[in-house]
């Protein structure tokens, strides 16, 4: 029997005791939503005919694609971009479940198609899950191996204890701190075969530390720049490396700006794109000025989908997107998740694992590497 258009969303009623039927229109809604109701089908060009479910989907589809196209082509260089890149990706998730859901109810291939679509692609390019394909790549034979921690333990707030535990659980061979504080030399103190070299960030090592070299800062607070850079020479039974420790400039002023609605957000958040820009140039350049094979370790407040971040560091494996599985934050707030500590290496190492670890009191995870050093 055909339906009356006319009549379909009117109140209806038994024609014989008049009692009610479907009074919240539930489902008649769930008929139109499915496309069983009038004017439910739309044709939306080339691409066909969709029910409402389906067109939602669709236009969600190409929302995530816009918003991933801007995270990945206009990060660190517009404010809008670096804007997306460090609010909260899991958002952009919210809408995809219940319409995912009922895409299965209904069983058309042409909404699971676009339900799966969605998925990917807020899954991929905008949260940045990792498969870690990278563990399968073939090996050669190693010259030795070396177990990296990089961590940014936020002044006091991991204490002695802790980070001394997190040594003895892990047992790395080196351990790159940013914010490293009084606590990094007491914990150090705490295991004997670990020695600490302290500067504006700190370094345990369990290797021999030949030479230290501090990059220059008075150029860079000029300008109004915080960036802290130490370059090691390290000492290992396979042979001497280079170790860049770095805690790079954060946009965390400008965003802020941003979430109290101030005018000048846009404008603040430009000046710390440039300000991040030099100095990653900078970084980049002492991390080259070494001679031995590469490993850079740090809190860079970039993750990897910023232009400044590929331009400056995209030439180097990061290693949690080389052989890590699954999103690898390891910056955690109530409602943000977000990679911005990298451990990065050149051609010279190969990823064998990477991880991020558990919580020692931190705002920020602690990043973990086990690599190994391969003959040119």
């Amino acid at each position: 029997m055909a339906i009356d258009r006319r009549r379909f969303w009117q109140p209806a009623r038994c024609p014989v005791c008049k009692t009610p039927i479907d009074p919240w229109r539930r489902r008649r809604f769930w008929w139109w939503l499915t496309g069983r109701g009038p004017k439910s089908r739309v044709r939306l060009g080339p691409f066909g005919e969709f029910n409402p479910i389906e067109g939602s989907l669709f236009l969600w589809l190409l929302v995530c694609i816009g918003v991933a196209s801007v995270m990945w082509g206009l990060g660190d260089s517009w404010w809008v971009g670096t804007a997306l890149l460090f609010a909260g990706r899991w958002p952009w998730m919210v809408p995809v479940v219940p319409l995912g859901l009922a895409a299965l109810l209904v069983r058309r291939r042409t909404g699971i198609g676009l339900a799966l679509a969605n998925v990917l692609v807020v899954l991929f390019p905008i949260m940045g899950f990792s498969l870690g394909l990278g563990r399968f790549a073939t090996r050669g034979p190693a010259l030795g191996s070396l177990r990296i921690i990089s961590y940014n333990m936020a002044g006091r707030a991991v204490s002695p204890i802790a980070l001394s535990e997190m040594i003895h659980a892990w047992s790395p061979d080196v351990v790159a701190i940013q914010e490293c504080g009084p606590n990094a030399a007491e914990a150090a103190r705490l295991n004997p075969s670990y020695r600490i070299h302290e500067s504006s960030i700190c370094l345990i090592s369990r290797l021999p530390i030949d030479s230290v070299y501090l990059q220059p800062r008075r150029d860079i607070e000029e300008i109004g720049g915080s960036g802290q850079v130490v370059r090691y020479r390290i000492r290992a039974p396979f042979g001497s490396f280079d170790l860049t420790n770095v805690h790079l400039e954060t946009p965390r002023e400008g965003l802020a700006a941003l979430a109290y609605r101030d005018l000048d957000a846009g404008a603040l958040i430009d000046k710390e794109i440039f300000l991040r820009d030099v100095e990653s140039n900078r970084a980049r350049r002492w991390v080259d000025s070494g001679g031995g094979p590469r490993l850079v370790a740090g809190d860079f407040n970039t993750p990897v989908e910023s232009v400044i971040f590929r331009n400056h560091w995209g030439d180097l494996t990061e290693v949690f997107e080389r052989v890590g599985f699954g999103l690898g934050h390891t910056k955690q707030t109530t409602l943000l998740g977000i990679r911005i500590d990298h451990i990065l290496v050149d051609q010279r190492w190969v990823v064998r694992k990477a991880q991020v670890l558990p919580d020692y009191g931190s705002d920020h995870l602690p990043l973990m590497a086990d690599l190994d050093l391969v003959a040119r």
